[in-house]
């Protein structure tokens, strides 16, 4: 995770850019258990693509809230349920 500003953003947001799992490490569940934690942690994140099928299967009933760019691109964070603001 890093705290990232971005130029066309109002504030600064947590941000997941990559996540890298040794091949004998992959498929066993660790993403999908970690995932709840960091919300949990973060509050919300941004997750930077490219981002893996799998990745997005796991991350696809995540409750959501839209950002919008100064340009009016819409980002998508990802919400933890204790999160509301």
């Amino acid at each position: 995770m890093r705290y990232r500003t971005y130029t066309d953003l109002p504030r600064a947001l947590w941000a997941l850019q990559w996540v890298w799992l040794h091949p004998f490490a992959r498929h066993k569940g660790l993403f999908a258990a970690a995932w709840p934690v960091w919300l949990g942690i973060y509050g919300a994140l941004y997750l930077e693509l490219p981002a893996s099928p799998a990745v997005l299967h796991i991350v696809r009933e995540t409750p959501t809230r839209t950002l919008l760019t100064d340009t009016g691109e819409a980002l998508t964070l990802y919400v933890g349920k204790e999160v509301t603001a």
